[in-house]
């Protein structure tokens, strides 16, 4: 007789780092499935896999602490995969954080608390310093074709402020004070990135989210009140910081994508 579906939060940490860097993405693309039948296989995986907002706080905060260790062994094609799906709409886990859907029980989804959504973000910067600094390609640009699972692994560390989940936790966060516990941890994660790694994607990487969060804040700005969070000159003034501290060692191509993103100019 078949084991009944788990419920949502139940799956153990390790089995759910294992499923995010390796079958998680395929499952989530559907690879090697007929459209056209059901497959309950499939279907069992992803109701075990998934989790609630609260776990995803845990699960997340945990993995980025325990990412030098926990994915040293991950292939590079499963970590650009599985970076696409854990920051990305794949898992959904960033979504899962402040989302109260009704789930297939009945019950509201576990949402976490703002200082366990800022608790994540905190602990970020240390999978960018223990994996992403060393596994990303050394010569990446933004516009360069992905030719290597090495290059993969850039292009996705350089899109995961683009993946959505992470910029609007931090753009859209409530209440718009200045002290928001959530916005406050998202700019500072992006500050401690550009301070402390050396790898162009992890570089590009940060710019790249507050290139995105200027023209949120400009667009906050426009309000009669204006916006607590302050987007657009928070996020200036990393950028400013960056380049002042670090100019001399920066490529011209660095230079002018920060600058670029100073204005809010990015893609």
């Amino acid at each position: 007789m078949a084991s009944p579906p788990r419920s949502p939060g139940t799956v153990e940490f390790e089995e759910w780092v294992a499923y995010c860097f390796g079958q998680g993405p395929r499952d989530y693309a559907r690879e090697d499935l007929d459209p056209r039948k059901p497959d309950k296989a499939w279907e069992a995986r992803i109701t075990g896999h998934e989790i609630d907002g609260a776990t995803a706080a845990r699960y997340l905060k945990r993995l980025f602490l325990e990412s030098g260790e926990r994915l040293s062994a991950v292939s590079d094609a499963d970590l650009a995969e599985g970076v696409w799906y854990v920051f990305g709409s794949g898992g959904g886990f960033f979504d899962a954080m402040t989302s109260d859907w009704m789930r297939r029980d009945g019950t509201r989804n576990p949402i976490a608390t703002a200082d366990e959504i800022a608790a994540v973000f905190d602990t970020m910067p240390v999978i960018y310093r223990d994996v992403f600094e060393h596994r990303c390609a050394l010569g990446f640009k933004p516009e360069s074709a992905s030719t290597s699972d090495t290059d993969r692994v850039s292009g996705a560390v350089y899109m995961i402020w683009d993946m959505d989940q992470c910029i609007y936790l931090v753009s859209g966060s409530q209440p718009d004070t200045l002290d928001n516990p959530i916005t406050t941890a998202g700019l500072a994660a992006l500050s401690t990135v550009l301070r402390e790694c050396a790898s162009p994607a992890c570089l590009y990487s940060a710019l790249h989210g507050l290139g995105h969060l200027i023209p949120k804040g400009r667009y906050q700005s426009q309000g009669a009140a204006g916006d607590g969070r302050n987007l657009l000159t928070r996020s200036q003034a990393i950028i400013d910081d960056f380049l002042e501290c670090r100019a001399a060692t920066l490529t011209p191509d660095l230079i002018g994508y920060a600058k670029c993103a100073r204005d809010g100019g990015v893609q």
